[in-house]
């Protein structure tokens, strides 16, 4: 794809400091993965510096089939993840919120956030290591196996083959006289299809005393991305709301419905007829990331027991609340429609062409949530 494929920064903080502790090359026979691994720790500047930033906001240009754009990539500990850029004109966001990986991208057929497709999901997770994956290594339970020195596009580097703790892997290459990550092989996604991709890294600067890689470069099937962080910041206080996955935030204000509930039924047969009164309980789910609100109810009219299903969600397209009722005493589905007035919403079936008709009466519902 290209949008989604954004490698991106993932890299983590890729922090190194310019004069790192090296292995020689010439002990390469007897240099272990463990060695390798601490040698870049070290040349991140150490534990407890990389300890110190908790979180990091960087600014720059990502290019994209040959266009080039502005770029946020926002990352907060302990592996919280946000990039938001344009590609082709159209905003594209990859974000991780501790417990989802969404997206939202239109060149995936969606203009608002959605959970990410498998294959997306397993890329951004990939780049939500706030360390990175080597520095994270032994934490998070990588195997790491050294397979040997190599050249890497022109610079000697230690091979390391990394078995991810939840299945997969990456090879990494580092340079041996800096022990700073040059490049990283690994899956990534075109359009949500799973393929290997390249990524460069170049361009090392100072950051709150550390170093991050300030050129980045993707290759993936004949795709190619470039970043290029121009302003760059961290522990500035970024809200975890700022990662938060907000489908649909018309329906967020009744997402506290959910639950199980006592309901006080009071119903009437005729406009002049003495209320038939009842007590009763109603269930509700809430459902689809939240954006669908479902209840069961069960109640006596004073005629008929009836079992009600009812659906409510939010039609993005005509912007309008939609709830759905099904009963067993109608057997027809009857859709209301309405939309938010002043603290309250007021849904119809007055003007849906779903009210039952019989005996010459037509059954009108209006339902209403209020203190919203």
């Amino acid at each position: 794809m290209d949008p989604t494929t954004t490698r991106r920064l993932g890299l983590a903080l890729l922090l190194a400091s310019v004069a790192a502790p090296a292995l020689s090359s010439d002990a390469a026979p007897t240099t272990t993965a463990e060695q390798v691994l601490a040698c870049h720790i070290d040349a991140l500047g150490g534990r407890a510096a990389l300890d110190r930033i908790q979180d990091l906001r960087l600014e720059g240009d990502y290019t994209a089939f040959s266009q080039p754009a502005g770029f946020i990539l926002e990352r907060k500990r302990p592996n919280l993840y946000f990039f938001d850029t344009k590609v082709l004109d159209m905003h594209v966001i990859d974000a991780y919120d501790g417990e989802r990986t969404w997206i939202l991208n239109p060149l995936l057929g969606n203009d608002w956030p959605i959970e990410a497709p498998p294959a997306e999901a397993g890329r951004i997770l990939g780049l939500a290591s706030f360390d990175g994956t080597l520095a994270d290594a032994v934490s998070a339970g990588h195997r790491v196996e050294l397979a040997g020195v190599e050249d890497f596009e022109g610079t000697e580097s230690y091979k390391l083959v990394v078995h991810l703790t939840g299945g997969g892997e990456e090879t990494w290459f580092v340079a041996t006289d800096t022990c700073l990550p040059v490049g990283r092989d690994a899956v990534t996604s075109d359009f949500g299809s799973a393929l290997p991709g390249r990524t460069f890294f170049s361009e090392y600067r100072p950051v709150g005393g550390v170093q991050i890689a300030h050129h980045i470069e993707d290759e993936f099937g004949i795709r190619f991305r470039v970043t290029q962080v121009i302003l760059s910041e961290v522990n500035i206080g970024i809200k975890d709301e700022r990662f938060a996955f907000h489908p649909q935030p018309e329906m967020e204000p009744l997402a506290m419905l959910a639950g199980e509930w006592r309901v006080k039924v009071e119903t009437r047969p005729a406009e002049r007829a003495p209320w038939n009164e009842s007590e009763t309980t109603a269930t509700l789910v809430s459902d689809y990331a939240g954006t669908r609100l479902e209840e069961r109810v069960r109640y006596s009219d004073g005629l008929f027991d009836r079992h009600e299903l009812r659906t409510l969600g939010y039609d993005r397209a005509r912007k309008r609340f939609v709830q759905t009722v099904f009963d067993n005493v109608t057997m027809s589905p009857d859709r209301l429609e309405g939309g938010f007035e002043t603290g309250q919403i007021v849904l119809s079936n007055a003007d849906t062409g779903t009210a039952v008709s019989g005996g010459g009466v037509t059954q009108l519902r209006r339902h209403t949530f209020h203190d919203l």
